[in-house]
């Protein structure tokens, strides 16, 4: 028998979703919450400092960017998406990467790259039949 009672631990997110939750959690609606997302980097290869995060929700699609000093976060409904496509290649900082590709009505593409590795492979799935199938 002690004195203290011991503490039950919260559930451990992934660091993704925590980021989206920061990035986003403001932005979202009554009854929309966060359902998968994915971080890694944006399409500047050049640059040291690249963060891109893809979050869905029920309703839309939230991306962040940040390419060194420049910062950018849209909402972006899923009418609006007309092609998503998975990207891979290598970058000499990275190494081999998987991603997304997604290009909107106004000519604009989203794009997020991470490293190749099963869970982001899945992860790069869902969100692609996902956004094909509500879109």
């Amino acid at each position: 028998m002690g004195l203290f009672k011991k503490k039950e631990k919260p559930e451990k997110q992934a660091v993704c979703d925590v980021r989206a939750n920061n990035l986003f959690g403001k932005m979202l609606l009554d009854g929309e919450n966060i359902e998968i997302s994915i971080d890694g980097k944006c399409e500047a290869e050049n640059l040291v400092f690249s963060v891109a995060v893809l979050s869905l929700t029920n309703k839309r699609c939230f991306y962040y960017k940040q390419d060194g000093n420049q910062t950018a976060t849209e909402s972006v409904l899923f009418d609006k998406i007309i092609s998503v496509e998975q990207i891979s290649g290598f970058e000499k900082k990275m190494g081999n990467y998987i991603g997304i590709k997604l290009q909107t009505i106004d000519g604009k593409a989203r794009v997020i790259r991470c490293l190749n590795n099963s869970e982001n492979q899945n992860k790069i799935n869902t969100i692609i039949f996902e956004l094909q199938s509500r879109s």
